[in-house]
């Protein structure tokens, strides 16, 4: 059983999954054999501790990520630090972030190729270096707003979901403005899919997604987790359903049916009732952290 979980990661095999247990202040293993499956508790003492002092040190942890070692990163928003969790549950600092504007409920974190992380902090996208150096990607810490252009002078507000993908552009679920923003390589912000209103419709991009609409522009009514397939296509965790982008901005619901609460099933028949955190394993297969059902929900490629 989880408690108020927020997010889930997932190493490329499908077989060892991380979750951020948050209300409960602990990370959770869970190791899949065959169709069984094995949790523990591997960080975390129930309560909310200081973030260095050993493996009960840990407090509402709100993102996990693997970098490509397998090393396990959380992050916690109370503290607005980035922490490592050792192989024996000892955790420590890993990088101390700058105070988030309004504290917000969740932090997410994403891990690239080369083992750096990336921290969504309210309006502002941190990058830490493998040595734990912070530096600020795009938008304005402590300034919320919405606007496209380069990484200093674009902003963000309720920054939550991130991902990158395998060629380092960094995608980030805009929850204020019911969008997906893209940072490219060269620091360039762009609005991927989402017009800014909120709603659940399928279509074609957003403000800055396609040189020309084609059909309706794709609205997202509250988009959370987000994660990255090998050829660009994004998953995002979105109200009660899961939603796809693909690399031209298209957006598709991928499954969940609101109102169906916690049923499993094919597609848009399934209920997923509250997903955030999002992950995908090497064959494709999606996890979404489902916060209202307490499980993790995974839909097959």
């Amino acid at each position: 059983m989880f408690g108020d979980p927020d997010d889930v990661a997932v190493d490329p095999t499908g077989t060892v999954l991380y979750v951020a247990d948050t209300s409960n202040h602990y990370v959770r293993k869970v190791v899949r054999s065959g169709c069984d499956s094995t949790t523990s508790t591997i960080a975390g003492n129930g309560t909310c501790a200081d973030v260095d002092g050993g493996a009960t040190a840990l407090c509402s942890p709100t993102g996990v990520a693997l970098d490509p070692a397998g090393h396990v990163y959380v992050v916690d928003s109370t503290s607005a630090s980035v922490l490592a969790v050792g192989p024996g549950g000892d955790v420590t600092t890993f990088a101390q972030l700058p105070a988030p504007l309004t504290n917000p409920s969740i932090m997410m974190i994403a891990a690239d190729s080369a083992g750096t992380l990336y921290v969504t902090d309210d309006s502002c996208i941190e990058k830490v270096s493998p040595t734990g150096t912070v530096t600020t990607l795009a938008g304005n810490c402590g300034a919320e707003g919405y606007q496209d252009g380069p990484a200093s002078s674009a902003l963000f507000s309720s920054a939550v979901g991130i991902a990158v993908d395998a060629h380092g552009n960094v995608y980030v679920a805009d929850l204020d403005h019911a969008c997906i923003r893209k940072i490219a390589t060269d620091g360039t912000v762009t609005t991927l899919a989402g017009n800014g209103q909120y709603g659940s419709l399928d279509g074609t991009g957003g403000p800055n997604g396609t040189a020309q609409f084609q059909g309706p522009v794709a609205q997202f009514p509250g988009p959370l987790g987000v994660t990255v397939d090998a050829a660009g296509n994004l998953y995002v965790a979105d109200g009660q359903t899961v939603r796809s982008v693909d690399p031209q901005g298209n957006v598709t619901t991928l499954a969940g049916e609101p109102g169906k609460g916690c049923d499993d099933g094919a597609g848009a028949t399934a209920g997923i009732a509250r997903p955030i955190g999002m992950s995908i394993d090497g064959a494709g297969n999606v996890y979404a952290m489902d916060a209202a059902c307490c499980a993790i929900r995974e839909i097959f490629h």
